[in-house]
Formats: structure tokens, C-alpha cells, sequence
């Protein structure tokens, strides 16, 4: 039977996350427990977060967010901050034309759920968006800058063309491993040097010490038996 304070709780959990919009994050560089709890530590403290719940087993977090307030490029140094990253990718658009006083207008324009940064150059008429594919892709970004006028004559982008985004989150993480492996294996292996000359240490003072008292006791030993 539900309580009514179950009741009286739900309906206040509902009224605060009323205007809040779910963000799904694929996270980098989880491998255990605490690592889950750090990655949500890290979001709650960004501005218009209000919930965070993590999974180690998908390596993804679902944020609950206040549109109004939250800031990708804000949470994206949250996490790595602490030690992790998040998987995004990187899209860059040759316009038509691109003029200086035009960029404000293009970051005003994919300044929109999913987007992490908008680097516009007038120089050579790009428009470079990193985005989060959990939430928005290439066509829908390209639809947003066209339906804003400006005409995308080119895409391409900054890593390769596979967009199985688990399988790439998937090396990303063997990747971040490898990376640590490499920096704990000669540290691991001076340790285990420094203790092994530390016990061999150990052990010739021990013998300096009671070398000596062996010696006597062995000598008074064959004087008692050769009397």
C-alpha cells in the first residue's frame, strides 16, 4: 500500500523537474563504482543540473536539466575536471558565404540542446559545432544553420565515419587504460624494486646484528661438546 507521503513526494518530485529536460551523456574512463559516483558528483555541481543518475554498466549518464540554465561546455569541464570525459564529436560546415558580422548570428543560432561549442571563421567560411550524437546529429544541424540562411555546401568531419558511438566510447575507455597502464606499470615497478631492496636491507642488518650472537652460541656449543 503507497503511503500518502509516498504519494506527497512524488508529486513534489514531479513539480520541480516539471520544466526539466532529460540530457543522456556517454561517459569515458568509468571502470568501477567510485569512479560512477565522482562522474555524478561532478555534474550535480553544474549550474541547472537537478539530477544526475550514472550507470557504470552503460557508461552513460542521464541528467535531468533546466534548459534555462545548463551549459554543455560548463558540464564537458565538470567531468573533466575530475578525470573523465564525454563523448562527443566534431562537424565542421563550409558555408556559402560567412561574414564577420554574421557569427554571432550562427552561434546565437546552434546555441541549442546538444552542442557543446560553435566555432565560427569568417576567414574561410566554416562553421566548426561539437555536439553530443545522443541527443542531435549532423542533418538535424545542418537543417537548424540552413533554416537560418546560410547554405551549407560542404560537410565533413573530424574523426572517422563510423558512428556506432558505443563501439568509439568503447576504444575511447581501452584507450584511457592503455594510457594508465603505461604511466602505473614503471611506477609499479619501481615500488616493487624500492620494497625488495628495502626487505633485502632489512634483512642484511638483521644478519650484521645477530650475526655475531650466532657465532658465540655456535662456538659455547662445540666447547660444551668437546669437554
Amino acid at each position: 500500500m503507497v503511503s500518502i507521503d509516498d504519494e506527497l513526494s512524488r508529486v513534489g518530485i514531479g513539480l520541480r523537474f516539471s520544466n526539466g529536460r532529460e540530457v543522456h551523456l556517454k561517459i569515458i574512463g568509468m571502470h568501477c563504482a567510485t569512479c560512477s559516483l565522482t562522474v555524478q558528483k561532478a555534474l550535480l555541481s553544474v549550474n541547472g543540473v537537478l539530477s544526475v543518475s550514472v550507470s557504470l554498466a552503460s557508461d552513460e549518464a542521464v541528467v535531468i536539466v533546466d534548459p534555462a540554465r545548463f551549459d554543455y561546455a560548463k558540464a564537458l569541464k565538470a567531468v573533466q575536471r575530475v578525470g573523465y570525459d564525454i563523448y562527443r564529436e566534431t562537424i565542421t560546415f563550409t558555408l556559402r558565404r560567412l561574414e564577420p558580422e554574421e557569427v554571432n548570428s550562427v552561434i546565437r543560432t546552434l546555441r541549442i540542446p546538444g552542442v557543446f561549442s560553435v566555432v565560427p571563421n569568417p576567414v574561410n567560411h566554416t562553421v566548426t559545432v561539437t555536439y553530443n550524437p545522443l541527443e542531435i546529429n549532423e542533418g538535424e544541424l545542418r537543417s537548424i544553420i540552413e533554416n537560418a540562411g546560410f547554405k551549407v555546401i560542404n560537410m565533413s568531419r573530424g574523426s572517422a565515419e563510423d558512428l556506432d558511438v558505443d563501439r568509439k566510447a568503447v576504444e575511447m575507455d581501452l584507450k584511457d587504460i592503455k594510457a594508465r597502464l603505461i604511466v602505473a606499470i614503471p611506477l609499479t615497478t619501481l615500488i616493487f624494486i624500492l620494497e625488495t631492496l628495502s626487505m633485502a636491507g632489512s634483512f642484511q642488518a638483521h644478519y650484521t646484528l645477530l650475526h655475531p650472537l650466532l657465532y658465540r652460541h655456535q662456538f659455547n656449543s662445540t666447547q660444551e661438546c668437546a669437554s
